[in-house]
């Protein structure tokens, strides 16, 4: 199974460089956005939610990581399990549909 990246595509994310983090992704995977391999599925989301701690990476759906760098995004990713913003324990269930029920 592939790992899931998606990189928050939210406009507090884009203006901290999220399409930076893209590139860095994409050089480290060798995909583009969209594209996926047995090793890595890449691509952009809606916003995460996480404005605060912007840039931030969803990877998995289970694991975000914020605050990621052009230096730190690939490490990161890779080790979202210890770097996961949201702490032990404290993970949340993320839906893109969040606002079907309005």
């Amino acid at each position: 199974m592939s790992k899931k990246i998606r990189v928050c595509r939210g406009r507090v994310c884009l203006s901290f460089g999220a399409t930076r983090l893209m590139d860095a992704l994409s050089k480290a995977t060798e995909l583009k956005p969209g594209e996926s391999n047995k090793t890595y599925d890449l691509d952009y989301c809606g916003c995460l939610g996480y404005c605060g701690y912007a840039p931030s990476v969803e990877v998995d759906d289970t694991h975000i990581v914020c605050e990621c760098t052009t230096d730190n995004v690939v490490y990161k990713v890779n080790n979202a399990e210890k770097e996961d913003c949201l702490g032990e324990g404290e993970h949340i269930d993320v839906k893109d549909e969040f606002l079907g029920d309005i």
